[in-house]
């Protein structure tokens, strides 16, 4: 059984957006006409997209629909450039660091602004960086193993994570701060309950935690495990969503 969850505060899931290369102190409040010319010349040579996440994880599959979906519409190529790490704040750090001649754009989900409320980074997502598309906008499950006979579901999940008195273990993304964990946080507190979230910042290695039996459970979205709902691997048993 999959229990949905509903919340007074809204619940947040993968935001992907680029940013270009353009100076930090531009007029928020400009606007921009439906179409424009192309500048003279650009661009002479491929574009490079930083993703703050490993290839496997939803960033990475993200990235690659957007760079493809960029290189059908216009014929312009971008190269991926992975860059994990620090709860995505190397490749955040990275893409500021790089040369504001629009050759650089960034992929990056809400952990962008999270990390700026909590201090972690002195990036503001809203006046250094400029977005110019939101690709995906998703919820949140918690998933288990589908041969998984400790627990069967979200009751008997938070049944067995209390008798487990904080040694209970759940794959997460990223660290203190990101939206993944203020979600978890929340949920734990709600339903009176401690687990350990053991922070991945590349895909492959969160989901194989959960396959191969290291964790207890998963949180992510469904469209990063698709393959592994799709193949009865995983099932989830609790959804977050801003409405029943």
């Amino acid at each position: 059984m999959n229990t949905k969850l509903k919340w007074g505060v809204p619940v947040l899931g993968l935001v992907a957006a680029i940013a270009m290369g353009l100076p930090a102190q531009a007029d928020k409040h400009s606007t921009l006409p439906d179409t424009m010319d192309k500048p003279g010349g650009f661009p002479e040579r491929p574009l490079s997209m930083i993703v703050p996440y490993g290839p496997g994880g939803g960033s990475g599959q993200v990235s690659r629909g957007m760079i493809q979906g960029v290189k059908d519409a216009t014929g312009i190529d971008i190269t991926p450039d992975y860059k994990p790490g620090g709860s995505g704040m190397v490749g955040l750090k990275t893409y500021m660091a790089a040369p504001a001649d629009g050759y650089t754009v960034l992929e990056h989900i809400d952990d962008a602004t999270s990390a700026f409320a909590i201090g972690k980074s002195d990036i503001h997502p809203a006046n250094d960086l400029i977005p110019l598309v939101i690709s995906q906008i998703t919820f949140s499950q918690i998933y288990i193993r589908t041969n998984e006979d400790r627990f069967t579901d979200w009751a008997s999940y938070v049944e067995y994570v209390k008798s487990r008195d904080g040694k209970s273990t759940i794959a997460n993304v990223a660290g203190e701060g990101s939206m993944e964990r203020v979600n978890m946080n929340r949920i734990a507190g709600d339903f009176g309950m401690k687990a350990q979230q053991i922070s991945f910042d590349k895909g492959g290695p969160r989901y194989a935690a959960l396959k191969g039996g290291q964790v207890d459970a998963l949180f992510e979205q469904p469209g990063d495990v698709r393959g592994f709902l799709e193949s009865g691997d995983f099932k989830p048993i609790l959804t977050l969503l801003h409405e029943r």
